[in-house]
């Protein structure tokens, strides 16, 4: 059982300031930041957030485009889960065994 306050997190998150965009089935993207970070999730802050999807694209500036699923909402943050995280990606098959 869990305590008030303790942190439920399975990786460490680094505190950051990334500018990014959330986006959506319709072709728009809403710009967020992203305030901190991990191989598995993030936080977002946004100016203004309506009606979010459950599932969606993460794009992180320039850096990568990331799946991600929507995990909590406070006001206009909200945190998400990766769809994959790094550590669990496949590599590609080399084609030897």
């Amino acid at each position: 059982m869990a305590c008030l306050g303790t942190d439920r997190r399975r990786t460490e998150r680094t505190p950051v300031d990334l500018p990014a965009s959330v986006g959506l089935a319709n072709g728009r993207r809403l710009p967020c930041a992203v305030t901190d970070l991990s191989s598995i999730g993030a936080r977002l802050a946004f100016a203004e957030i309506g009606l979010l999807p459950v599932r969606f694209v993460l794009r992180l500036g320039a850096l990568a485009a990331r799946p991600a699923r929507l995990v909590w909402r406070r006001g206009p943050e909200i945190g998400v889960a990766f769809e994959v995280p790094d550590a669990d990606r496949i590599p590609p098959a080399s084609g030897c065994v």
